[in-house]
């Protein structure tokens, strides 16, 4: 099995604050409305240990940024919690929060209610609060550019690159949601490290072109809090040449299309 774990790592961190920060309108008839941190779609379950984004009007608060492995669980006194358990903070502003959501975090998509609570502090005083489902998993991929409309992927080829691939070869992709069914445990806000790999107990299947993948690595960043890598080769269809769709099927979920680049 190959992996592609190196200077990768860096270059996908910095895809996925791009991805993160920015304006979202999901705050109607919610306080605080959170959605998958890659996908960003309504309505949709976050997992355990997934990256989230909580959007609403948090007074008071100032943007910060984490700078440092483990995640701090407050940031300029802002504080978000999730069913009463703080979350590792990513970054905070007076209108968005980016977080790891707590891998204890109940399950509740089964009875397709969203009971699990959430509450934003600043400086201890609760300044808005709101509920979110929670799957077992929430498969999602980050995107490189969103003023792209063709939505390309947060995804590198062999040698670390952001460019085009030629079917055949291996691409990495940068996702979200995995959930905690992981080969190890891995404590909240912290890297999942690589004394051995963390990878997924199930294997994802990847679409490129609605064309299977051979899928050859699926765990987590070594360096990235809840960062998910999965490696997989283009199928070799002659056919599938130019802008083409990316989505990944995993627990039963599909994530949101992205795009890539094959070359002939």
């Amino acid at each position: 099995m190959r992996t592609f774990l190196t200077t990768s790592r860096l270059r996908a961190s910095l895809l996925l604050l791009m991805a993160l920060m920015v304006p979202a309108a999901y705050s109607q008839g919610n306080p605080v409305a959170v959605v998958n941190a890659a996908s960003f779609q309504a309505k949709w379950p976050v997992a355990p240990g997934g990256l989230a984004s909580a959007f609403g009007t948090f007074t008071g608060a100032t943007q910060g940024a984490a700078t440092q492995v483990p995640l701090p669980t407050a940031i300029n006194g802002v504080e978000l919690r999730v069913n009463n358990v703080v979350a590792p903070l990513l970054f905070v502003s007076a209108t968005q929060i980016n977080f790891q959501v707590p891998g204890a975090t109940p399950i509740t998509v089964t009875s397709l209610t969203q009971n699990v609570a959430v509450e934003v502090r600043v400086g201890g005083t609760v300044v808005a609060s709101g509920n979110v489902a929670v799957a077992p998993a929430s498969p999602a991929i980050f995107v490189a550019d969103l003023a792209d409309p063709l939505l390309p992927g947060a995804i590198l080829d062999e040698t670390d690159q952001f460019r085009a691939v030629k079917r055949g070869d291996v691409i990495q992709i940068f996702g979200n949601g995995p959930g905690t069914e992981l080969s190890s445990p891995v404590m909240d806000g912290t890297a999942a490290g690589a004394s051995p790999l963390v990878t997924t107990t199930k294997v994802p299947k990847v679409f490129i072109f609605q064309q299977e993948a051979i899928v050859e690595f699926s765990g987590l960043s070594p360096e990235f809090v809840g960062l998910w890598q999965i490696n997989a080769r283009v199928p070799s269809q002659n056919f599938i040449s130019g802008k083409v769709p990316v989505q990944i099927l995993y627990d039963g979920l599909v994530s949101n299309t992205v795009t890539i680049t094959v070359e002939d």
